[in-house]
């Protein structure tokens, strides 16, 4: 009936001081769960940046400890707080640049009884801050090098931060470096002066740093972000940010640029290889464009251009270039992808890229927006939502109107909490268009130190075919039973179809709606919440007149065949359950040409005044219970009134308040705005 959130830290915590958390208990309709009990727990587990290495083992310690643990009570708005000391790990050093995970475990439980849990980690290290930098892989030379700039603390909040950023040239070595084999001992057991004997020189990762050619200071907003622009000419650079987090504690970031002349002859940086494109996805109309270049002078390379198991081009560079431009028009017929592969060889050692470049099938897509949509409903509302579908790349007008007129569509909507049990997928587009890329390998070449001793432990072994596959049914049994609880189509990720399994009785209950709310009407007791006789108060509220919420449905329509007209439109005509909760929509359309598109939205049934009962799920012979329900107060004004608990036989739909002791039906409530309250009727069961 609820879910549990958390809120995002107002400010980056340190470590070894204390951390103030917040969360808050609500309901679907966003309803505050108030008064109700929070068990929490906090555990911390030691991280450390991954260029320790991956076989470099940490300082002894536990897994993960348990610091903190506590118990507290929602306030009236559903929020609750706590609060516990972010402890380091003594046997972690601050030179290894550890990250403390603290993991946040919180357990809620409402008056009513029902529990929902939340979990959240809270990353904290010696510096509050960290920096990211990020450009374009593709950067040329005489145009604008954008550096996007983003600050945010350890747990992904964003923090405005300034400071400073500087490119460096790289410091190049004089010649160039073949690189070195696989070492049969691993970077990290190396002893320093061995590891400083086999630094590979021709990854310019390697490569120091020489004097700052440009500098800008910079201010990232208030969300993060800041980006920042360089004017450089063809080569090989580091961008270097320093700042300082709200401690001082010195914060660093490091990205490599790599700016090129796509129209130059030579690449002139002593690298023994470098490959680039400028697109890893194109559309058609445009030029695919990448270039090959080497340090080596002379030097050659072989490209190969496939698709659909065809070879486009195939070609060796110009002689007397150390660069190449690679360039290919891409057309309708390339869509799928096509791959590009380039091959050089030199001193013994092979270079090979192969680049899958997608041509995605956009011209099969659909565009779906909503033109009118209510996400604040009433239960039992009639409601109708129209929905806009237009090709992403619209073609001539009267082949679109026919399109168009034919555009057909499959809808659900449900109850979004049934996502807590089984979250609920439809795909986005059809996904059975071909692909046509990482289907070609160029010849296999290997750089690697392969020492004889594996082939001879080869040789003494002796291989047996197996069948590792569990145990099924044949396929035709497999999709004639289980298909009829789980179409294909419904079940792509999530594996029932609520909405649809519960759709017949939906649509049964539908019919049955507007008979069913008259008839309960009218067994409803006459004259029950009236004014009693010498009274000379004014009457209370007439709870005779209410009508109990009836339809409680968790979809509130599964449509399988929707139409749009001519221009497009579409429009989804239903009533509204009764139930209050979040609903979501799925929508997925598609027309003649099998060009298909995804619609999603959420919507909330509610209302100011709401009664949710809390009825156990069975109950004896002789049981005693509370029978409770809360009531919610979502108007800005205070709410006063009585509710009335009625009880009734099935069977014969009398009365059966006396039978379970029900000797005080209606009790008063007060509730202040946007808080609610508990109630509860005392019951005997005969």
């Amino acid at each position: 009936k609820f879910q549990v959130v958390f809120d995002p830290p107002k400010q980056a915590p340190r470590l070894n001081e204390t951390v103030h958390g917040t969360g808050r208990a609500l309901a679907y309709t966003g309803a505050a769960i108030d008064h109700a009990k929070v068990t929490w727990r906090v555990r911390r587990q030691t991280q450390f940046p991954i260029h320790w290495g991956f076989f470099r083992p940490g300082p002894g310690r536990d897994a993960d400890q348990e610091i903190a643990h506590g118990t507290t009570e929602t306030a009236a708005d559903g929020s609750f707080e706590f609060r516990f000391r972010a402890l380091a790990d003594p046997t972690a050093l601050e030179a290894d640049e550890p990250i403390f995970n603290f993991l946040i475990h919180v357990d809620v439980t409402e008056t009513a009884g029902e529990t929902r849990s939340a979990d959240r980690t809270i990353p904290i290290g010696y510096a509050a801050l960290t920096a990211r930098l990020e450009a374009a892989e593709w950067q040329e030379a005489r145009k604008p090098i954008e550096i996007r700039i983003s600050t945010e603390s350890l747990d992904g909040q964003p923090l405005p931060a300034s400071g400073t950023l500087r490119i460096h040239r790289l410091e190049q070595p004089t010649i160039v470096h073949r690189p070195r084999l696989r070492a049969l001992v691993p970077d990290n057991e190396m002893d320093p002066v061995q590891a400083a004997a086999t630094v590979d020189l021709s990854n310019p990762l390697h490569w120091k740093l020489a004097d700052s050619i440009a500098s800008q200071p910079f201010q990232t907003a208030t969300n993060g972000v800041v980006t920042n622009r360089f004017d450089l000419p063809a080569g090989f650079y580091e961008a270097v940010l320093e700042a300082q987090d709200r401690f001082g504690q010195k914060v660093t970031s490091r990205l490599p640029l790599r700016v090129l002349n796509p129209n130059a002859e030579h690449l002139g940086v002593n690298v023994p290889y470098h490959f680039e494109a400028r697109d890893s996805e194109i559309e058609p109309g445009r030029d695919f464009v990448a270039v090959w270049g080497t340090g080596y002078n002379p030097g050659r390379a072989f490209v190969e251009i496939r698709h659909r198991e065809r070879t486009l081009e195939r070609y060796w560079t110009t002689p007397g270039r150390t660069q190449q431009r690679i360039q290919l028009a891409v057309t309708e017929a390339l869509r799928g992808g096509f791959n590009v592969s380039v091959t050089q060889v030199r001193e013994n050692r092979a270079y090979v890229s192969t680049r899958d470049i997608q041509v995605p099938w956009k011209n099969k897509e659909l565009d779906l927006t909503w033109e009118t949509f209510r996400s604040k409903l009433e239960p039992g509302q009639k409601e109708t939502w129209t929905i806009r579908i237009k090709p992403t790349r619209p073609g001539t007008s009267e082949a679109e109107a026919a399109l168009r007129a034919a555009t057909e569509m499959v809808g659900t909507l449900y109850d979004a909490s049934l996502d807590q049990f089984l979250e609920h997928h439809w795909p986005a587009n059809f996904d059975f268009w071909p692909r046509f890329t990482g289907q070609y390998r160029p010849t296999r070449f290997s750089n690697e130190d392969i020492g004889f001793e594996v082939f001879q432990a080869l040789e003494r072994r002796r291989w047996e075919e197996a069948n590792v596959r569990y145990r099924e049914f044949p396929s035709d049994l497999q999709f004639e039973n289980v298909g009829r609880m789980m179409p294909r189509f419904m079940t792509r990720s999530s594996g029932v179809d609520l909405s649809m399994a519960a759709a017949p009785a939906m649509l049964a209950d539908a019919e049955m709606a507007s008979s069913g709310d008259l008839a309960f009407q009218k067994a409803q007791v006459p004259g029950v919440g009236g004014a009693q006789p010498g009274e000379a108060s004014p009457p209370p509220p007439a709870l005779a007149q209410v009508s109990p919420r009836r339809n409680l449905n968790e979809t509130a329509f599964f449509l399988p065949h929707l139409t749009s007209d001519s221009n497009g439109m579409l429009r989804v005509t239903f009533t509204v359950p009764e139930a209050l909760t979040e609903w979501r929509f799925l929508g997925f359309a598609h027309d003649k040409d099998l060009r298909s598109g995804f619609l999603g939205g959420r919507a909330v049934t509610a209302k100011e005044i709401m009664v949710q009962p809390n009825p156990p799920r069975f109950l004896r012979e002789g049981d005693e219970l509370e029978f409770s329900v809360k009531v919610f107060n979502q108007s800005d004004v205070p709410q006063t009134g009585k509710i009335r608990l009625s009880l009734t036989f099935t069977q014969d739909e009398t009365s059966a308040d006396a039978a379970l002791s029900n000797t005080q039906p209606e009790l008063p409530f007060e509730i202040a705005p946007h808080e609610s309250r508990s109630l509860a009727w005392r019951l005997r069961v005969p």
